[in-house]
């Protein structure tokens, strides 16, 4: 392909700029607890302050639930300054991330001469990326800007950079308070001094634009934008609305076809199809335009990364052996290796503080259908009831305890093969032969065939490896997310139970 590089430089000195409509969006969450919460405070206190006669602002703290530390949009003023620094400063973290409906409430039309700029300050630490970037690839109106604080040591930056392309704003990581006045000036310039706004790109030369909607061009901050040229050559136009008033702007300039003699702008010997290849990137993760289904776009970023040649999260440079190197029947063993905390994230804050051990999260993990979380107090009355649904207590009879009992993953269906990974519960375990009887929720103990040739060697095996067993159900439905299936077999003196967990995706109904 052929690519040009376009950069629109604002004017030394801006004719005119927007009044500001400014909407903060808090993460009081209880991962933000400790320095992250403090960052987040000095942010919104200095951006309120950075606003000028004419400028309006609210402020809404967002973790269970969203709630408003201004009733509305308030204009600025000395007092209104003082009353909000005041409630800022009050502000605890707690509580979960309801991130999603503070968003959508702050979307919403303003002024017509004013642009509303949203600034979410958050450490990015939640669980539903897509939802938030399914909201915004919906759309968001014409005259929002959506800008995206990172916060803390390590901040999804998924997240963030997602919400500010998504957004046309910018993404700003503060990793201590010690950044946040930088932060807030680089804000203030980004909301009180766009120059030139929803930029377009477009010519008889380009066939695509990245990014595909272009941020605003601030007043020192020029925008580039990476475009791929027909190799017939044409025009490339570029179009926008100067701030401040109805009146249009316009660039236009010709490039030749790619056999031409003489171009006319300068050629680079810079990979800027590869930069291109990025931006396209982004713009297919960000959800930019019509909403893609999870597999259409894994497919375009797929195809995306095998054109320009450029690593993505689906393709990566890659080292081909003749020779296997791992044996997937061969034990392995799994070590649980400590993770510490990103520097300044309390520990309390993201639920990491209580005396567990390993056979509490073991047991936790067993309970299929369980809440997704518990309190602490819970674990002893979780234990204790997996302690009878592992003996045989569901009717109130006591079986015989079984030994070895441990947890199995399915890791595959294929037609009426199902292999399970199994994490070794004890040393000298041992893996059956020929069957086993498998029960579940929802359908009568029966006996199935077990398949060496895919399974692990029978052991002994020590504590820790994991091993595989593979087996012979023609019965699909049984491996449905939240069905209770255990697999026993009886060795010389014992018998074993092993609950298998059945992971999204792969169930056996799909």
């Amino acid at each position: 392909g052929r690519y040009a590089l376009i950069a629109v430089t604002p004017p030394a000195v801006p004719r005119a700029v927007y009044h500001r409509d400014l909407t903060i969006l808090i993460d009081a969450s209880g991962s933000m607890t400790g320095e992250p919460i403090e960052t987040a405070k000095r942010i919104a206190t200095g951006l309120v302050a950075s606003l000028d006669e004419g400028d309006r602002f609210e402020i809404l703290a967002f973790a269970s639930n969203v709630r408003r530390l201004t009733s509305r949009m308030e204009p600025f003023t000395a007092d209104t300054l003082r009353k909000i620094t005041r409630e800022i400063g009050n502000l605890q973290a707690g509580g979960g991330t309801e991130m999603q409906s503070a968003i959508q409430e702050a979307l919403a039309s303003l002024r017509p001469d004013s642009q509303h700029q949203i600034v979410i300050v958050t450490d990015g630490e939640i669980g539903f990326e897509n939802e938030i970037m399914e909201t915004l690839s919906r759309g968001i109106p014409a005259g929002v800007r959506l800008h995206a604080v990172g916060v803390g040591a390590a901040p999804n930056r998924t997240l963030t950079f997602g919400l500010a392309r998504g957004g046309r704003g910018l993404e700003v990581l503060v990793p201590d308070t010690a950044e946040a006045e930088a932060a807030v000036e680089r804000l203030r310039v980004a909301t009180s001094r766009p120059v030139l706004t929803d930029l377009v790109i477009g010519g008889s030369a380009v066939v695509t634009a990245a990014p595909a909607r272009p941020r605003d061009v601030f007043a020192g901050q020029p925008v580039v934008i990476a475009v791929e040229v027909r190799a017939e050559g044409g025009t490339i136009e570029v179009g926008g609305r100067l701030a401040g008033s109805a009146e249009a702007w316009g660039w236009r300039t010709s490039v030749g076809a790619a056999d031409a003699s003489a171009e006319t702008v300068r050629a680079s010997t810079l990979p800027i199809g590869a930069l291109f290849g990025r931006e396209r990137i982004a713009d297919v993760e960000a959800g930019i335009g019509k909403r893609l289904e999870w597999e259409a776009a894994d497919a375009a970023i797929e195809a995306l990364g095998l054109r320009h040649r450029i690593v993505s999260r689906r393709t990566s440079l890659v080292a081909v052996a003749e020779e296997p190197s791992v044996d997937p029947l061969a034990p392995r063993r799994r070590e649980r290796l400590a993770v510490e905390l990103p520097f300044g994230v309390s520990a309390a804050g993201v639920g990491l503080e209580g005396g567990y051990d390993d056979r509490d999260f073991s047991a936790v993990s067993m309970m299929r259908g369980a809440p997704a979380a518990m309190a602490f107090g819970e674990v002893g009355s979780v234990l204790s009831h997996m302690s009878q649904f592992l003996r045989g207590g569901r009717g109130g009879k006591t079986a015989p305890a079984p030994t070895g009992e441990g947890v199995g993953t399915l890791i595959r269906v294929d037609g009426d093969v199902a292999v399970i990974e199994i994490e070794v519960p004890y040393d000298g375990f041992r893996l059956p032969k020929k069957s086993v009887m498998l029960t579940s929720d929802t359908t009568r103990e029966s006996e199935v065939e077990v398949i060496g040739e895919e399974s692990s060697p029978a052991g002994p095996h020590k504590r820790g490896t994991v091993v595989r067993l593979a087996l012979r159900v023609a019965d699909r439905s049984v491996w449905t997310v939240g069905n209770n299936v255990m697999v026993r077999w009886n060795v010389p003196g014992a018998e074993v139970l092993i609950v298998v967990e059945v992971p999204a995706g792969l169930e056996g109904t799909k």
